[in-house]
């Protein structure tokens, strides 16, 4: 038998990187200062927002990630 071993995990801090170098500041910028990660692994990201954002972040989040990684992303807050 043939040991699969599963993709690994994402680093937060790279993809915020990626998101960035794809152009799109801003959504790198909030990523930075108002998301805290719950679960991160390859193409799913599960998080939180800090105290005080108002608005949702998941529709940008899933298509900053796509841009930046050619992946389609599950994003869950």
């Amino acid at each position: 038998p043939v040991a699969v071993t599963p993709p690994a995990a994402p680093d937060w801090e790279a993809l915020i990187e990626r998101v960035d170098q794809s152009g799109q500041l801003r959504v790198a910028q909030t990523m930075r200062d108002w998301v805290r990660v719950i679960d991160l692994r390859a193409g799913e990201l599960i998080y939180s927002l800090a105290p005080g954002f108002s608005g949702e972040l998941g529709p940008d989040l899933r298509d900053a990630l796509l841009r930046a990684t050619g992946e389609r992303w599950t994003v869950q807050r």
